[in-house]
């Protein structure tokens, strides 16, 4: 009998420890963005600066949704979202209403300038294109030119990471995976370097 309770303790013990972890390793969804927070499903809060109060740039950096495959690779960069990538620029869109951008930043992509167009237009801002095999434009723009705003940023899944690394100067951020579309980074920063990191998912 005490073996059988042993043994039965031991199982709950197990089954509680894999629940901490499992719950642990899950990534929060963003359910709402404001102008000074971005509410998550797991009730927490990521605290963002008002635009310009001390003149943290605030970032929401996005892959572009998922689009048509070319037949040429070398139109890749002309292909456009498919239905599934424009359910997820109509989402981006709904999150950003309640908050305020200073512009919309895209990669020379039909596909990734269709991801932010809806939120361009319904925040009445500018999409701009950036290069993102040369970071130094866009990093002189949200540092030096039209610092303290909040941007959302759409890239590709080889270059968000690089773009992260840059920002934090020293963290390693991994590839995202092929077939993850929903991934946000919250960035707050001032200067290269020092951003901060938040990985949720939309």
């Amino acid at each position: 009998m005490k073996k059988e309770f042993l043994g039965l303790l031991a199982t709950a013990l197990f089954l509680i420890t894999c629940k901490s972890q499992t719950t642990e390793n899950e990534i929060a969804t963003v359910t709402d963005i404001h102008p000074d927070k971005v509410v998550l499903s797991d009730g927490n809060i990521i605290q963002t600066p008002p635009m310009a109060v001390n003149e943290e740039t605030t970032l929401y950096i996005v892959r572009h949704g998922e689009k048509t495959n070319a037949a040429d690779p070398q139109k890749e960069f002309t292909a456009e979202l498919n239905s599934n990538g424009q359910q997820r620029a109509a989402k981006l869109e709904t999150l950003f209403k309640k908050t305020i951008l200073g512009a919309v930043l895209a990669i020379p992509s039909r596909y990734a300038m269709q991801t932010g167009e809806l939120v361009a237009k319904q925040q009445r801002v500018e999409l701009y294109n950036y290069n993102f095999t040369d970071y130094g434009a866009l990093l002189d723009y949200i540092y030096k030119e039209e610092k303290g705003k909040k941007y959302l940023v759409v890239g590709r899944a080889e270059s968000i990471p690089d773009l992260l690394n840059l920002l934090t100067a020293g963290q390693k951020f991994p590839a995202i995976p092929d077939g993850v579309y929903d991934d946000m980074f919250v960035v707050v920063t001032k200067q290269r370097g020092d951003a901060k990191v938040w990985h949720v998912k939309y």
